[in-house]
């Protein structure tokens, strides 16, 4: 069994826990710990040894996320998948 913790883009409840526990799905045998942080720069600097983050690359309303773009310019990381998850968004009249 692996030990690791896996930070993402917090709170709970948002599209990126969303999408981190679609990734844990395709782990099994591993036994994370979901680390929750405020700020893109904060999961970059918690990415350590056995260590995952996950970010946003690109969301509906704005496209690709820049500030995620901009850190796998500059930062020592190593990509290592892609998870999509289905956003949906239904509005109804009252």
């Amino acid at each position: 069994m692996v030990l690791m913790k896996l930070s993402v883009l917090g709170p709970a409840g948002t599209f990126t826990d969303a999408a981190a526990k679609a990734y844990l799905k395709t782990q099994p045998g591993t036994t994370v710990t979901l680390d929750y942080h405020p700020t893109f720069d904060q999961v970059y600097q918690a990415v350590s040894g056995d260590n995952l983050g996950l970010l946003t690359l690109e969301n509906q309303l704005d496209g690709y996320v820049s500030a995620t773009l901009q850190r796998l310019q500059t930062a020592d990381v190593t990509e290592i998948g892609e998870v999509t998850i289905p956003v949906n968004f239904g509005l109804e009249r009252v």
